[in-house]
């Protein structure tokens, strides 16, 4: 992906591994109907993303496992904006997302 200049063109949210997708829409139903974001578990679909396009990345993980994460996105996408959502517990996510969705915030 290329460098965001305003708003990136494209938003997608990485779950870290053990996070199933249907979860993240039981989780986060309010903020996915609002912003509508390509949701995946796979890093390497960033690859798709032409560098004619921006492309910002929020990522649910545990808090050990987000500094692999960030190095692993932004040394191999260095112009991929890196957003986190920790992942705690479910409540503590869901009202992260819900609490996004409420403000209109995409981003934290």
């Amino acid at each position: 992906p290329g460098p965001i200049h305003g708003a990136p063109t494209y938003h997608m949210i990485i779950l870290a591994p053990g996070l199933d997708i249907s979860w993240f829409f039981d989780t986060a139903q309010t903020y996915w109907d609002l912003f509508r974001p390509i949701v995946t578990t796979q890093v390497e679909l960033i690859d798709f993303i032409p560098n004619t396009q921006s492309l910002a990345v929020t990522v649910i993980a545990a808090q050990e496992s987000i500094d692999t994460l960030r190095s692993a996105i932004s040394g191999r996408y260095p112009n991929v904006y890196f957003d986190v959502i920790v992942a705690d517990s479910l409540g503590s996510v869901a009202q992260q997302f819900s609490e996004r969705a409420r403000r209109g915030l995409r981003f934290g």
